[in-house]
């Protein structure tokens, strides 16, 4: 396109040829300035290629943690499942148990509770006094139930007790016997003691099953004192010779102690045993174990070990 310019405008045309110049140059800046941009398209494609790899990867990691969550819960489900059926079961198996043990309990200490009154019989071994050898022991006892755990003692009953005993002691060669002191010339001489013992005493019986034991609802540790009364008795070298009444009788001397008795023992009740042909003669029958230290007023001490047996009315 061509404009016509009247001859003394020359600024004009000087305005004129500025544009073409002008746009000349922009039209050869086209071509750099789209390589340019070109450049700037590969760099933005590199980093969005890395970062799609990346997504890519946290993908499939979360496809794995999804499979391994489902895995769990596969193992999960059955066990939760079953625990509730676990629980039943091992509650039933310890009703089954208990059950049958509430009831011996509870039929033990029936039993024990209607037999109030007991006579029983020790036998054992006991030390003798005055420093003479020891030797069997033997006793028979009346025990009455006092007062019960309904009276209020705790864990157990009180009980009254009163036991005669006689000590068959062991012999001496000695001159400490009444031949030998009044006549010194015939020396020492074979010498036995024999004991008798009186002794009335308190016990406290420990019940276990009202202790928190039920299982040993059977046995009754228990604790004894008293006082007592000990008749001893030494032989002497002096036989009765002479035919007649009280021929052969060994003369003997007396000697008369009070003191005090303590010891320890335990019951055992055959109510808990199972044997219904004799069911009720084992309710009436406990056997046991015991411990006395005999304390005398004149300061001897000895110990006596014994069994027992008893049977409750």
């Amino acid at each position: 396109m061509f404009v016509k310019v009247h001859g003394g405008d020359q600024e004009m045309k000087a305005r004129l040829v500025m544009l073409v110049v002008g746009f000349a140059c922009s039209l050869m800046a086209i071509p750099s300035v789209a390589r340019a941009g070109s450049s700037s398209a590969k760099v933005t494609a590199t980093q969005l290629q890395k970062v799609l790899d990346r997504l890519d990867a946290v993908e499939q990691q979360n496809r794995d943690l999804r499979t391994q969550v489902l895995e769990l819960q596969q193992r999960v489900q059955p066990l939760a499942a079953a625990t509730p059926s676990v629980k039943e079961e091992v509650r039933a198996q310890v009703q089954q148990q208990v059950a049958p043990l509430a009831q011996q309990v509870t039929a033990i200490t029936t039993a024990q509770q209607e037999l109030p009154f007991g006579v029983g019989f020790r036998v054992g071994y006991s030390e003798s006094p005055y420093g003479m050898p020891g030797g069997l022991r033997y006793s028979a006892f009346l025990n009455y139930r006092l007062l019960t755990e309904e009276d209020g003692i705790p864990f157990g009953d009180i009980s009254g007790e009163l036991e005669a005993a006689l000590v068959k002691g062991g012999g001496a060669t000695t001159v400490n016997n009444l031949g030998t002191i009044l006549n010194p010339s015939i020396g020492a001489q074979k010498t036995w003691v024999d004991t008798v013992e009186i002794q009335p005493t308190v016990q406290y019986h420990l019940n276990l099953a009202s202790a928190g034991f039920p299982a040993l609802a059977q046995l009754k540790p228990y604790v004894l004192a008293g006082p007592g009364i000990w008749i001893s008795m030494l032989s002497t070298p002096v036989v009765n010779r002479a035919k007649g009444a009280g021929q052969g009788f060994r003369a003997t001397d007396a000697d008369t102690q009070a003191g005090g008795v303590f010891g320890f023992g335990a019951k055992y009740s055959l109510a808990g045993l199972s044997l219904p042909p004799i069911q009720r003669i084992l309710n009436r029958i406990s056997v046991g174990t015991e411990y006395r230290f005999n304390l005398l007023a004149n300061g001897w001490g000895f110990n006596q070990y014994t069994g027992s047996v008893q049977f409750g009315f």
